[in-house]
Protein backbone atom coordinates (compact mmCIF):
# COMPACT_ATOMS: atom_id res chain seq x y z
CA UNK A 1 0.00 0.00 0.00
CA UNK A 2 2.82 2.47 0.77
CA UNK A 3 4.54 1.99 -2.84
CA UNK A 4 1.13 2.45 -4.33
CA UNK A 5 0.65 5.87 -2.26
CA UNK A 6 4.76 7.03 -3.03
CA UNK A 7 4.06 5.71 -6.95
CA UNK A 8 0.88 7.76 -6.96
CA UNK A 9 2.17 10.90 -5.49
CA UNK A 10 5.37 10.70 -7.40
CA UNK A 11 3.47 10.40 -11.12
CA UNK A 12 1.57 13.63 -9.95
CA UNK A 13 4.23 15.18 -9.33
CA UNK A 14 6.11 14.13 -12.46
CA UNK A 15 2.59 15.19 -13.80
CA UNK A 16 3.19 18.68 -12.87
CA UNK A 17 6.32 19.27 -13.53
CA UNK A 18 6.06 17.70 -17.05
CA UNK A 19 3.18 20.44 -18.01
CA UNK A 20 5.09 23.28 -16.15
CA UNK A 21 1.84 24.07 -15.15
CA UNK A 22 -0.30 24.31 -12.44
CA UNK A 23 -4.02 24.73 -12.42
CA UNK A 24 -6.34 25.36 -8.83
CA UNK A 25 -9.98 24.57 -9.90
CA UNK A 26 -9.19 23.83 -12.98
CA UNK A 27 -7.52 20.89 -15.07
CA UNK A 28 -6.76 22.60 -18.23
CA UNK A 29 -4.57 25.86 -17.27
CA UNK A 30 -4.05 28.50 -19.55
CA UNK A 31 -1.22 27.76 -21.56
CA UNK A 32 0.51 30.99 -21.13
CA UNK A 33 0.30 30.78 -17.88
CA UNK A 34 2.37 29.08 -14.78
CA UNK A 35 -0.62 28.85 -12.58
CA UNK A 36 -4.23 29.55 -13.38
CA UNK A 37 -6.54 29.98 -10.61
CA UNK A 38 -9.90 29.83 -11.60
CA UNK A 39 -12.84 30.91 -9.82
CA UNK A 40 -16.15 33.07 -10.36
CA UNK A 41 -16.91 33.76 -6.56
CA UNK A 42 -13.44 33.89 -4.93
CA UNK A 43 -10.62 36.05 -5.35
CA UNK A 44 -6.77 35.46 -5.36
CA UNK A 45 -5.50 36.78 -1.72
CA UNK A 46 -1.52 37.41 -1.91
CA UNK A 47 0.38 37.15 1.25
CA UNK A 48 0.10 40.08 4.05
CA UNK A 49 2.68 41.84 6.03
CA UNK A 50 2.21 44.13 8.82
CA UNK A 51 4.97 45.98 7.03
CA UNK A 52 7.16 45.38 3.98
CA UNK A 53 10.36 45.83 6.41
CA UNK A 54 9.47 42.17 7.50
CA UNK A 55 10.61 40.68 4.64
CA UNK A 56 14.32 39.54 4.63
CA UNK A 57 16.18 40.20 1.39
CA UNK A 58 13.47 40.69 -1.29
CA UNK A 59 13.64 39.90 -5.05
CA UNK A 60 12.38 41.95 -7.85
CA UNK A 61 9.35 41.50 -9.23
CA UNK A 62 7.75 40.19 -5.60
CA UNK A 63 4.17 42.05 -4.32
CA UNK A 64 2.32 41.74 -0.75
CA UNK A 65 -0.05 43.54 0.70
CA UNK A 66 0.76 45.43 3.79
CA UNK A 67 -1.71 45.44 6.65
CA UNK A 68 -0.09 48.74 8.68
CA UNK A 69 1.07 52.13 7.82
CA UNK A 70 -0.31 53.04 4.51
CA UNK A 71 -1.97 49.88 3.68
CA UNK A 72 -2.10 49.13 -0.03
CA UNK A 73 -0.52 46.69 -2.37
CA UNK A 74 3.46 47.14 -2.18
CA UNK A 75 5.87 45.85 -5.21
CA UNK A 76 9.08 45.58 -4.72
CA UNK A 77 11.64 46.63 -7.94
CA UNK A 78 15.30 47.73 -5.90
CA UNK A 79 12.63 49.86 -3.40
CA UNK A 80 8.84 48.79 -1.81
CA UNK A 81 6.38 51.42 -3.80
CA UNK A 82 2.92 51.24 -3.10
CA UNK A 83 0.70 50.49 -5.83
CA UNK A 84 -1.46 54.09 -6.34
CA UNK A 85 -4.96 54.49 -8.87
CA UNK A 86 -4.17 56.79 -11.91
CA UNK A 87 -4.98 60.36 -11.82
CA UNK A 88 -4.00 60.82 -15.28
CA UNK A 89 -4.91 60.17 -18.76
CA UNK A 90 -8.66 60.70 -20.27
CA UNK A 91 -10.36 60.59 -16.67
CA UNK A 92 -11.30 62.82 -13.86
CA UNK A 93 -8.38 63.03 -10.89
CA UNK A 94 -9.77 62.14 -7.72
CA UNK A 95 -6.74 63.50 -5.89
CA UNK A 96 -4.32 66.26 -5.76
CA UNK A 97 -1.29 66.10 -8.43
CA UNK A 98 2.33 66.73 -6.56
CA UNK A 99 4.58 67.12 -9.00
CA UNK A 100 7.26 67.87 -5.98
CA UNK A 101 10.15 69.26 -7.79
CA UNK A 102 9.28 67.83 -11.55
CA UNK A 103 7.99 70.15 -14.33
CA UNK A 104 4.87 70.65 -16.29
CA UNK A 105 6.35 70.01 -20.17
CA UNK A 106 4.49 69.99 -23.57
CA UNK A 107 1.62 71.58 -22.42
CA UNK A 108 -0.54 72.91 -25.92
CA UNK A 109 -3.61 74.59 -23.54
CA UNK A 110 -5.15 75.37 -20.74
CA UNK A 111 -9.20 74.74 -21.23
CA UNK A 112 -11.82 77.97 -19.78
CA UNK A 113 -12.56 76.13 -16.68
CA UNK A 114 -8.81 74.96 -16.03
CA UNK A 115 -7.52 78.51 -16.57
CA UNK A 116 -6.72 78.73 -12.42
CA UNK A 117 -3.02 77.60 -11.27
CA UNK A 118 -2.72 78.10 -7.54
CA UNK A 119 -4.31 81.42 -6.27
CA UNK A 120 -4.06 82.90 -9.65
CA UNK A 121 -6.41 83.30 -12.47
CA UNK A 122 -4.93 83.15 -16.00
CA UNK A 123 -6.81 84.57 -19.24
CA UNK A 124 -7.79 82.36 -21.61
CA UNK A 125 -7.41 83.85 -24.83
CA UNK A 126 -4.11 84.83 -26.67
CA UNK A 127 -2.96 88.25 -26.23
CA UNK A 128 -1.57 90.79 -28.52
CA UNK A 129 1.88 90.89 -29.68
CA UNK A 130 4.09 93.48 -27.16
CA UNK A 131 1.65 92.79 -24.27
CA UNK A 132 2.79 91.45 -20.88
CA UNK A 133 0.23 89.86 -18.11
CA UNK A 134 -0.56 91.96 -15.06
CA UNK A 135 -2.17 91.44 -12.06
CA UNK A 136 -5.24 93.05 -9.90
CA UNK A 137 -3.14 92.11 -6.57
CA UNK A 138 -5.93 90.31 -5.83
CA UNK A 139 -5.33 87.08 -7.97
CA UNK A 140 -6.58 87.76 -11.31
CA UNK A 141 -4.27 88.10 -14.61
CA UNK A 142 -5.02 89.65 -17.51
CA UNK A 143 -3.66 90.79 -20.62
CA UNK A 144 -1.73 94.41 -20.46
CA UNK A 145 0.49 96.83 -22.52
CA UNK A 146 3.84 97.52 -21.70
CA UNK A 147 3.70 100.82 -22.90
CA UNK A 148 4.43 103.95 -20.58
CA UNK A 149 6.38 102.25 -18.06
CA UNK A 150 6.62 102.20 -14.35
CA UNK A 151 3.74 100.01 -14.32
CA UNK A 152 1.18 101.99 -16.65
CA UNK A 153 -0.85 100.62 -18.83
CA UNK A 154 -2.43 102.26 -21.85
CA UNK A 155 -5.77 101.02 -21.69
CA UNK A 156 -8.27 102.80 -24.20
CA UNK A 157 -7.39 105.81 -26.75
CA UNK A 158 -10.87 106.56 -28.75
CA UNK A 159 -12.31 109.39 -30.22
CA UNK A 160 -15.59 110.75 -32.15
CA UNK A 161 -16.77 108.65 -35.04
CA UNK A 162 -20.22 110.34 -35.19
CA UNK A 163 -21.35 114.12 -34.52
CA UNK A 164 -24.07 113.85 -31.41
CA UNK A 165 -25.92 116.56 -30.33
CA UNK A 166 -26.79 117.96 -26.95
CA UNK A 167 -29.73 119.69 -25.81
CA UNK A 168 -28.82 123.50 -24.27
CA UNK A 169 -31.70 125.59 -23.21
CA UNK A 170 -32.77 128.25 -20.39
CA UNK A 171 -33.50 125.63 -18.54
CA UNK A 172 -30.17 123.34 -17.62
CA UNK A 173 -30.10 119.70 -17.97
CA UNK A 174 -27.86 116.83 -16.89
CA UNK A 175 -25.00 116.25 -19.07
CA UNK A 176 -26.01 113.78 -21.63
CA UNK A 177 -23.68 110.97 -21.82
CA UNK A 178 -21.35 110.51 -24.81
CA UNK A 179 -22.15 107.72 -27.41
CA UNK A 180 -20.28 109.13 -29.86
CA UNK A 181 -16.97 107.80 -28.90
CA UNK A 182 -16.94 104.70 -31.51
CA UNK A 183 -13.80 105.20 -33.54
CA UNK A 184 -11.55 102.83 -30.41
CA UNK A 185 -8.19 101.85 -31.44
CA UNK A 186 -6.81 100.66 -28.31
CA UNK A 187 -9.62 99.04 -25.90
CA UNK A 188 -7.49 96.44 -23.40
CA UNK A 189 -9.84 93.57 -22.16
CA UNK A 190 -13.23 95.71 -23.46
CA UNK A 191 -12.94 98.34 -20.99
CA UNK A 192 -14.89 100.44 -22.95
CA UNK A 193 -18.50 100.49 -23.91
CA UNK A 194 -18.99 103.11 -27.18
CA UNK A 195 -22.60 102.25 -27.11
CA UNK A 196 -23.28 103.04 -23.59
CA UNK A 197 -19.96 105.66 -22.84
CA UNK A 198 -19.16 103.83 -19.83
CA UNK A 199 -15.66 102.82 -18.29
CA UNK A 200 -15.41 99.74 -15.97
CA UNK A 201 -12.56 99.51 -14.21
CA UNK A 202 -10.59 96.20 -14.33
CA UNK A 203 -9.07 96.42 -11.11
CA UNK A 204 -8.02 98.50 -8.51
CA UNK A 205 -6.02 101.65 -8.61
CA UNK A 206 -5.73 104.61 -10.17
CA UNK A 207 -6.23 105.71 -13.45
CA UNK A 208 -5.59 108.68 -15.60
CA UNK A 209 -8.29 110.45 -17.60
CA UNK A 210 -7.74 112.62 -20.30
CA UNK A 211 -10.68 113.99 -22.39
CA UNK A 212 -10.65 116.91 -25.15
CA UNK A 213 -13.86 117.87 -27.03
CA UNK A 214 -14.60 120.19 -29.67
CA UNK A 215 -17.80 121.72 -31.49
CA UNK A 216 -18.36 123.03 -34.56
CA UNK A 217 -20.62 125.61 -35.90
CA UNK A 218 -21.70 127.32 -33.49
CA UNK A 219 -19.87 129.72 -30.73
CA UNK A 220 -20.87 126.93 -28.05
CA UNK A 221 -18.64 124.74 -25.85
CA UNK A 222 -19.15 121.36 -24.77
CA UNK A 223 -17.20 121.03 -21.55
CA UNK A 224 -16.76 117.05 -20.53
CA UNK A 225 -17.24 115.63 -16.89
CA UNK A 226 -16.14 111.67 -15.68
CA UNK A 227 -19.58 110.80 -13.76
CA UNK A 228 -17.93 108.67 -11.24
CA UNK A 229 -20.61 105.57 -10.77
CA UNK A 230 -22.65 106.42 -13.55
CA UNK A 231 -25.42 107.78 -10.91
CA UNK A 232 -25.80 111.92 -12.35
CA UNK A 233 -29.46 113.21 -11.77
CA UNK A 234 -31.16 116.33 -11.17
CA UNK A 235 -30.41 119.45 -11.14
CA UNK A 236 -28.71 120.69 -9.52
CA UNK A 237 -26.37 117.44 -10.18
CA UNK A 238 -26.89 115.00 -7.24
CA UNK A 239 -24.99 111.51 -6.87
CA UNK A 240 -21.95 112.95 -8.24
CA UNK A 241 -19.81 114.09 -5.07
CA UNK A 242 -16.85 112.07 -6.37
CA UNK A 243 -17.26 113.28 -10.12
CA UNK A 244 -14.96 115.10 -11.87
CA UNK A 245 -15.83 118.43 -14.28
CA UNK A 246 -13.41 119.66 -17.01
CA UNK A 247 -12.79 123.39 -17.67
CA UNK A 248 -13.72 125.60 -21.02
CA UNK A 249 -10.38 127.18 -23.03
CA UNK A 250 -12.10 130.29 -23.46
CA UNK A 251 -11.28 129.87 -27.41
CA UNK A 252 -14.90 129.95 -29.06
CA UNK A 253 -15.72 129.56 -32.80
CA UNK A 254 -14.25 132.95 -33.47
CA UNK A 255 -10.56 131.67 -33.33
CA UNK A 256 -8.16 129.47 -35.53
CA UNK A 257 -8.15 125.67 -35.10
CA UNK A 258 -6.82 123.89 -33.81
CA UNK A 259 -7.56 125.91 -30.55
CA UNK A 260 -11.39 127.05 -31.47
CA UNK A 261 -14.32 125.31 -29.10
CA UNK A 262 -12.07 123.05 -27.36
CA UNK A 263 -12.83 122.18 -23.82
CA UNK A 264 -10.68 119.88 -21.79
CA UNK A 265 -10.17 117.35 -18.88
CA UNK A 266 -7.31 115.59 -17.24
CA UNK A 267 -7.98 113.98 -13.88
CA UNK A 268 -6.30 111.46 -11.72
CA UNK A 269 -9.34 108.68 -10.35
CA UNK A 270 -9.11 105.82 -8.16
CA UNK A 271 -11.51 103.50 -8.49
CA UNK A 272 -12.04 99.61 -7.76
CA UNK A 273 -12.46 96.82 -9.32
CA UNK A 274 -15.40 96.98 -11.64
CA UNK A 275 -16.55 100.43 -10.86
CA UNK A 276 -17.87 102.27 -13.80
CA UNK A 277 -17.60 105.93 -14.94
CA UNK A 278 -19.86 107.20 -17.92
CA UNK A 279 -18.20 110.40 -20.08
CA UNK A 280 -20.89 112.96 -19.61
CA UNK A 281 -21.08 116.43 -21.96
CA UNK A 282 -22.74 119.29 -21.30
CA UNK A 283 -23.38 122.69 -23.16
CA UNK A 284 -21.43 126.34 -21.96
CA UNK A 285 -24.82 127.58 -23.84
CA UNK A 286 -28.29 128.40 -22.24
CA UNK A 287 -29.08 129.03 -25.67
CA UNK A 288 -31.98 126.87 -26.79
CA UNK A 289 -30.59 124.86 -29.70
CA UNK A 290 -28.50 121.80 -30.07
CA UNK A 291 -24.25 121.46 -30.45
CA UNK A 292 -23.01 118.23 -32.48
CA UNK A 293 -19.75 117.22 -31.48
CA UNK A 294 -16.96 117.69 -34.34
CA UNK A 295 -16.34 113.84 -35.55
CA UNK A 296 -12.52 112.94 -35.38
CA UNK A 297 -11.49 115.73 -32.79
CA UNK A 298 -13.28 114.54 -29.74
CA UNK A 299 -10.61 111.88 -27.99
CA UNK A 300 -10.80 109.86 -25.06
CA UNK A 301 -7.38 107.99 -23.15
CA UNK A 302 -7.55 106.26 -20.09
CA UNK A 303 -4.28 105.02 -18.95
CA UNK A 304 -3.72 103.16 -15.77
CA UNK A 305 -1.24 103.98 -13.53
CA UNK A 306 -0.71 101.35 -10.69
Amino acid sequence: MKHFITSFFLLFVFKIVSNAQVGINTTMPNSSAALDVTATDKGLLIPRVTTTGDIASPTAGMMVYQTGGTAGFYFYDGQWTLVKNDNLGNHTATTDLNLASQDIIAVDSIGTAKAKIGPNTYPTTTGSNGQMLTTDGAGALSWGSASGGGGAQLLVRASANSAQSFAVGSSLTVPAIATCIGNVTTNLGSVWNAGTGIFTAPSTGLYMVSVQTISTGSTTQLVPSIDVDNNQSGIPITGGGGDFFGVMTNLNISHPDPYKSRCQIQALVFLNAAQTFSLRIHSSSNVVGTTPLLDGSTNLTVIKLN
